[in-house]
């Protein structure tokens, strides 16, 4: 497991959860977002790619996470870009009861942790990679799914991973 820790601040262009996204203008200007969706996570995969050994995701580029509350249940989208160039204030017409626009910098590292990538469970198949591990309660003051026991996480299989096709992922919650 890749392990994911806040920190204290960030670039434009670093991973975080929650705040500005960092997208690139032709995924702005597309009709691909759908209202309900929230920007969860970008993950800037140059800082990933030194705990990535096994070479499981691109060394460059982003992978970004949003969770869809129109849906029911609510759908995990994740999404991936070699490049990008608008920073965008997704979140700011959000309509829950949670802040989802105050920025949570966060940082790799290796070994367990509560939030992460690559992340094992017992309800994984063995066929099945999780991108995300969130476990909402324990990122310090952020109140996103406050409540929620257990984690959610994006899981996608190993096939669709190696073929890059992000649009493949799913969530699952699990304790």
């Amino acid at each position: 497991m890749i392990a994911i820790k806040i920190k204290e601040s960030c670039p434009v262009e670093g991973s975080k959860f929650f705040g500005a996204a960092f997208l690139p203008d032709k995924l702005i200007e597309s009709d691909e977002f759908s209202f309900g969706e929230v920007f969860i996570c970008q993950i800037n995969l140059s800082e990933l790619a030194p705990f990535d050994k096994k070479g499981l995701l691109p060394d460059s580029g982003w992978l970004y996470f949003f969770m869809d509350f129109d849906c029911k249940p609510v759908k995990g989208i994740v999404r991936y870009s070699e490049s990008a160039d608008a920073y965008t204030f997704f979140n700011e017409d959000a309509e829950l009861d949670y802040d989802v626009e105050t920025e949570y910098a966060v940082e790799f590292s290796d070994g367990e942790a509560d939030n992460g990538v690559f992340a094992g469970h017992k309800k994984l198949y063995d066929n099945e990679v999780c991108l995300l591990k969130f476990t909402p309660d324990t990122l310090g003051d952020m109140d996103f799914l406050s409540g929620t026991n257990g984690s959610i996480m994006f899981v996608i299989d190993r096939e669709s991973l190696s073929k890059r096709q992000f649009d493949k992922a799913f969530l699952i919650n699990v304790d």
